[in-house]
């Protein structure tokens, strides 16, 4: 025991001189096993802080995130950022800065250069050429990961595994919807509601198709996520009206969503409805798409998916945003809507909040 208590006492140093560079007090609720909000705040425009769902609190942390710059994706605690002039990928640790570990600067996505220089009078922004991307892993905990992301007017994907030297765009892509990592393979889900798994680590990544489409009777618009409940694969399906589409002004709301199970029945996989989904909440919007439990954390409603605003137009240009426009909770069971942030400078311009897990 003696030969440990040095460590310990090191540890400890390296932890509290950490929280207190985070500006982290003793009241603050943090898990590994949860997401919170990055939030922007327009009196330190370089910097955002945290929102607690548990205890309703914001967190003065000023993480050096600026407010007004998109990000393409969230996972393992990761931003994930492209730049607009070089097209250079970033991943950015918010908790880790001041340290060299917190920003990984990845090759130039040279289809979105590509795509810009040919054409140059489409008014669609470089910030959304990306629709969603994600990580396998925390690069901290190992130097092999990937980075897949879905790209472009035809939602197709590519991958960068860690040390290439260039992106690899996947070939015969659907449009796809949103992305998770799980058991060394990636799993997509189209805008049809068909799902495909890749491995991008193997020579050959081509995609598997797992099951058919998705057909329902989905009111206006929708968008699609999955995510695991364990080890079950949930697809969300969101269900969005427009109420005016304008040059200056789109006027949107999500109404609903509809969840589905993965299984495999009669010798193939299909979507199976749910109309409840247990002690089960899901967390949707820009960043990966997380499911928790919700009876281990006060305050999270089980039976409910929470979600943030994700719409990308394609004329949307930056200081555009007018506060989180579309985001709430979503209880499955009764079908109403809750909200679950409420900024007080909700008139402002700003970027809507992300969903991030802090490696704290």
């Amino acid at each position: 025991m003696e030969v440990n208590l040095p460590v310990c006492r090191n540890w400890r140093a390296v932890c509290r001189h950490r929280f207190q560079e985070l500006r982290i007090l003793p009241h603050m609720l943090f898990s590994g096993r949860l997401p919170m909000l990055l939030i922007s705040d327009v009196d330190h425009p370089e910097t955002r802080n945290l929102y607690s769902l548990p205890d309703g609190q914001v967190y003065d942390l000023r993480l050096p995130v600026p407010y007004d710059t998109r990000c393409i994706g969230s996972s393992h605690g990761w931003l994930i950022f492209l730049e607009s002039v070089s097209f250079v990928v970033t991943l950015f640790n918010p908790f880790y800065f001041g340290n060299h570990k917190g920003t990984i600067y990845l090759p130039p996505f040279l289809a979105a250069k590509d795509y810009f220089e040919t054409n140059k009078d489409y008014d669609l922004f470089p910030e959304y050429y990306i629709t969603k991307a994600v990580l396998s892993i925390d690069p901290v905990s190992s130097p092999n990961y990937t980075v897949m992301l879905i790209h472009g007017e035809d939602r197709s994907l590519a991958y960068y595994n860690s040390g290439d030297e260039n992106w690899t765009c996947v070939p015969g892509s659907p449009l796809f919807s949103d992305l998770l990592y799980s058991n060394g393979r990636f799993t997509a889900v189209s805008l049809q509601g068909e799902l495909y798994s890749s491995n991008p680590e193997t020579n050959s990544p081509e995609l598997e198709r797992v099951t058919g489409p998705l057909y329902r009777p989905f009111r206006s618009t929708v968008r699609r996520y999955i995510a695991y409940d364990r080890n079950k694969l949930l697809q969300a399906v969101r269900t969005v009206e427009f109420f005016s589409v304008t040059n200056a002004d789109v006027v949107y709301r999500t109404r609903g969503f509809m969840v589905f199970m993965l299984m495999f029945v009669n010798g193939i996989y299909e979507w199976i409805e749910l109309e409840d989904i247990g002690d089960a909440a899901l967390f949707v919007g820009d960043s990966y798409s997380y499911c928790v439990k919700a009876s281990s954390f006060p305050g999270i409603i089980p039976n409910s998916v929470y979600f943030t605003d994700d719409f990308s137009a394609v004329h949307r240009q930056p200081n555009q945003y007018k506060g989180p426009i579309d985001a709430g909770i979503y209880m499955i069971g009764d079908g109403s809507l809750r909200s679950h942030y409420n900024p007080d400078n909700i008139d402002k311009h700003l970027v809507p909040p992300i969903w991030i897990m802090p490696t704290l």
